[in-house]
């Protein structure tokens, strides 16, 4: 048999083509970084999901008690934006490396109404 290689044969032929291994390390290394080093977008979400009822089981109309709820719901929106609960969350966010304002925060915290039965 002529096509018998021996290790000797092998590093021979990979110390031929060693150029190829490094120009395309450094080439792909090179990309690597550059695409690491570009601006990433952070976006944070939070939800909660809260049922509110406010106990006034004995009243004759049904929609006053639904109108009632939703008030409240309207309350915990106005309590969300209160300085003395943003405030400490923006601390919080800093300390944890997010840079944001409060009036970014503040503009954030939005309120939907789901009407459902319990």
């Amino acid at each position: 048999m002529e096509n018998q290689f021996t290790v000797t044969d092998l590093f021979k032929h990979m110390l031929r083509n060693a150029w190829w291994i490094i120009v395309l390390g450094v080439v792909g290394g090179g990309a690597m970084y550059v695409m690491n080093k570009q601006p990433a977008a952070t976006s944070y979400s939070a939800t909660r999901s809260m049922y509110v009822a406010k106990s006034n089981t004995g009243v004759k109309d049904p929609n006053s008690r639904i109108v009632a709820d939703s008030w409240l719901l309207k309350t915990y929106k106005t309590v969300a934006k209160d300085d003395k609960v943003i405030k400490p969350a923006v601390k919080a966010l800093k300390a944890e490396g997010v840079k944001v304002s409060a009036d970014t925060l503040r503009s954030e915290v939005s309120l939907s109404i789901q009407m459902g039965r319990c």
